[in-house]
């Protein structure tokens, strides 16, 4: 036998124990690590590694915990491997916690629970369990479908524990929530409650708030990774886009305006936002600033702006306070880290999936170098509707002051995007703020809560809430129990609300921009079609003797959509206003003899918007210079002219002539804008009436 050549050997020393004498041994080249496994985790959605230095697992899957130091990336090794990466902790559960399973939830409020379950992934029987955030209790939530077997039905049950930890629900007793879930799923026609939970919901994964652990640290991005795929927006800093990040993440790319923002004072400031973690705070991912423009680049929202989302779809009070309470979560959080937003509105609120509303915009109105944000109210920039008095007269910002633009916000949400304040110019809504004028209460809020409105509207600063107590205040706000709405109450004034027709554009008519309460309308209009009986009344204005009217606003409703029957409804209004608006200007009274003419041929709905002001006469064609002033008889070829023009003759008024058609003959609508008398503050679609409209100097209404 010979020695090996590799090495020698060398005998053991004499004396020495031979047990703990070792061969020398050389370490082999892929020897595993060292790791001690701290925690086992549960995947609860697939995740695909974005980097070397990350691990890829799949919904359900079981991995090791080797590390936590980071709070929201952990260090893990799939069992039997040597496949060692980090995981994003939104994305996993420990095996042993209640959220492992698929069918919790965690604390959730009601209205969140609801918005998860009627997504389009989920079929009839999806549920979940949550934790209620008022009382801590848990809640089954189950998906059903109503009598017509369309409209999505969500049912709450409340489960109940006992001090020994049983949890009871429709008589039955069990030993522990998985046993609850089991019995319910296979014996779904037991017990008095009649539930019938058939699979646990499909939930959409969470935003990450770093879009990879190499991007948590090093958060200044090659623009070479990122793909633009479409212009989604664009506002006072620049341009946003949908892009894509390695063409397989979706990112909010923010193109900066050049020359407008310095890139050190940005980066200052990026450091302070990439550092915030809260789920109603738009996450950074990261910033490109090694050339212009500057990019900022963040989580992409599917709903967009809050404003818009107010604009489009009819909601609910119960979904208002859900959006305004998250709204306010995450200004409690700034609140917290001492920071100030300056630009709270709904334009900047941006909406996800299932109405997850986040912060966005905060930190950089401070660094845009722009009017809007420089406090210079002569150049007419400065957001004046949104900004505290305080901040508008001595540019002292504060998280107070944010407190008195959520107030405006809160509006906007409430009248559902109407922009505050209509009528008013910005040096006369600083006289009349001075003077102690507010917005007054929407017909569809609650007492109490336009109670805490009023309070962030305080003059001095120190008397508004802290967003602490809104947050507070709003997340144990029942609006059943508050005087106004409730599921009920809200579903039927849902009904009510009108859609407006301008331009061939739908947008949604506001609840708060109608009265009511009005005489019944001097003109009433049948109109019979083959798809429904509908008896409509016409209401025209009774508009002063000097009247320069702008353009003709339809309303129409019909089964909560945009009616379709417009057109047809034009070849009876139009004619009614040409002569309406002839006998207000030839008549020395400002009573009005509502006398129908001859019916003209249909006109198209654009034609209704935008051609008010053209001379209709019987067999004849219309004159070239179609506008014509209503005092010296001139004629213009455009309506700007002509309204440049009547701007001579001092007491002309100009403000919008409404057309409103409605199926409740007993209960006619009108605008408050068109109508003399009635408050402005009732006009919420947009900001339409001129500064010289006569209503504005009704403060007091």
């Amino acid at each position: 036998m010979g020695q090996c050549c590799c090495r020698s050997y060398e005998p053991p020393v004499l004396g020495a124990d031979l047990a703990e004498t070792r061969m020398p041994q050389e370490p082999r080249p892929n020897s595993e690590p060292n790791y001690t496994v701290v925690d086992y985790v549960v995947g609860l959605y697939p995740y695909r590694a974005n980097g070397t230095n990350e691990l890829s697992f799949t919904r359900g899957e079981t991995l090791e915990v080797i590390n936590k130091d980071d709070v929201d990336w952990w260090l893990a090794r799939r069992p039997g491997t040597k496949s060692v990466g980090y995981i994003p902790v939104a994305y996993v559960a420990l095996s042993s916690s209640l959220e492992s399973h698929e069918w919790y939830h965690g604390k959730m409020a009601r209205v969140e629970a609801e918005q998860i379950l009627k997504s389009r992934l989920n079929s009839a029987g999806a549920f979940l369990i949550r934790q209620s955030q008022r009382n801590n209790d848990f809640v089954l939530s189950v998906k059903l479908y109503a009598e017509d077997g369309y409209t999505p039905c969500i049912k709450h049950y409340n489960i109940c524990q006992s001090q020994d930890n049983h949890f009871t629900l429709g008589g039955q007793r069990f030993l522990s929530l998985q046993d609850l879930v089991n019995n319910f799923i296979n014996t779904p026609d037991s017990g008095s409650c009649r539930i019938m939970p058939k699979h646990p919901c499909v939930r959409p994964p969470p935003t990450m708030q770093d879009i990879s652990k190499k991007n948590k640290d090093q958060w200044e991005m090659p623009r070479e990774e990122l793909h633009f795929v479409k212009e989604i927006g664009h506002g006072s800093f620049g341009e946003v886009w949908l892009g894509k990040w390695k063409n397989t993440i979706d990112v909010a790319i923010k193109t900066m305006r050049e020359g407008r923002m310095k890139a050190d004072d940005f980066l200052e400031e990026a450091k302070v936002m990439k550092s915030l973690r809260h789920p109603n705070i738009l996450a950074l991912y990261a910033v490109c600033t090694k050339e212009e423009p500057l990019l900022i680049v963040t989580e992409y929202m599917a709903q967009g702006a809050l404003l818009d989302l107010l604009r489009r779809e009819d909601i609910n009070l119960q979904l208002q306070l859900y959006i305004a309470t998250q709204t306010a979560a995450g200004m409690e959080y700034l609140e917290s880290k001492m920071l100030i937003h300056r630009d709270l509105a709904a334009r900047n609120i941006l909406v996800g999936h299932c109405y997850v509303c986040k912060v966005a915009d905060f930190g950089l109105s401070k660094l845009y170098e722009d009017a809007i944000y420089a406090g210079k109210v002569s150049k007419g920039k400065l957001p004046i509707k949104w900004t505290a008095p305080e901040a508008l007269l001595h540019q002292k910002y504060s998280s107070k002051s944010d407190v008195w633009s959520f107030g405006v916000m809160l509006m906007e949400i409430l009248t559902h995007g109407a922009v505050p304040y209509p009528g008013y110019s910005n040096m006369e809504l600083l006289e009349a703020l001075s003077s102690g004028y507010r917005m007054p209460q929407p017909a569809s809020c609650p007492p109490k809560l336009y109670e805490l409105i009023l309070d962030c509207w305080r003059r001095n600063p120190d008397d508004r809430p802290t967003f602490f107590f809104i947050h507070d205040y709003l997340s144990n706000f029942d609006h059943q129990q508050a005087g106004v709405g409730g599921r009920e109450g809200g579903r039927r004034q849902n009904n009510r609300w009108l859609k407006l027709w301008k331009g061939g554009k739908s947008w949604p008519a506001l609840q708060q921009a109608v009265i009511p309460a009005l005489p019944p309308p001097p003109v009433s209009v049948a109109h019979n079609s083959s798809s429904s009986q509908l008896q409509l009344a016409a209401h025209f204005t009774c508009l002063p003797t000097q009247t320069v009217v702008k353009e003709l606003l339809v309303f129409t409703w019909k089964n909560d959509v945009v009616c379709d029957k417009v057109a047809h409804f034009a070849a009876h209004i139009k004619p009614l206003l040409i002569h309406h608006m002839r006998t207000c200007h030839d008549s020395a009274s400002k009573e009005v003899v509502h006398t129908a003419p001859k019916q003209t041929n249909t006109i198209t709905p654009k034609k209704v918007v935008k051609n008010t002001k053209r001379k209709v006469s019987s067999g004849s064609n219309i004159s070239r210079k179609r506008f014509k002033c209503d005092e010296c008889g001139k004629g213009f070829v455009n309506k700007k002219s002509m309204l440049q023009h009547s701007r001579v003759h001092s007491d002309v008024k100009e403000f919008e002539c409404i057309c409103v058609f409605t199926v409740d003959t007993a209960s006619p609508l009108s605008l408050g804008m068109a109508m003399p008398g009635v408050p402005h503050h009732y006009v919420s679609m947009a900001e339409t009436c001129e500064p010289s409209c006569p209503l504005k100097g009704d403060k007091n209404a």
